[in-house]
């Protein structure tokens, strides 16, 4: 303590407060950036959660217009293919109708039938 004429001035313990002070605004203005700090952490990892939960959804979409594009193909295959088979059996009507009996026969050709 410093002593000048008749008042005493506690200019130690004044200092020690203002310290005390400092590292108690510090804390607090740390807490306060840590609490926001905290909020924004929370806001963004919800607002990912949610396009997370939509992107989902648009896989799901996504995979099932792929499966109903595949049973659209299948269904296409085997309608052409149908039609190809029912074309075949008429097409040798036609040609028996045309040449009548002389469409080549395997049993009349064969060397084993002598």
């Amino acid at each position: 303590m410093l002593k000048y004429g008749y008042h005493h001035y506690p200019i130690d313990e004044i200092i020690d407060k203002k310290r005390i002070e400092a590292k108690k605004i510090a804390l607090l203005i740390l807490m306060v950036i840590l609490i926001m700090g905290l909020i924004l952490v929370a806001e963004n990892s919800r607002k990912i959660m949610s396009q997370y939960k939509v992107y989902q959804q648009y896989e799901a979409q996504i995979i099932a217009l792929n499966k109903q594009e595949e049973y659209k193909k299948t269904e296409q295959e085997r309608k052409r293919k149908e039609v190809k088979q029912e074309k075949i059996p008429k097409l040798t009507k036609e040609r028996k109708k045309k040449l009548g009996k002389h469409l080549p026969c395997r049993e009349e050709k064969s060397i084993f039938n002598i």
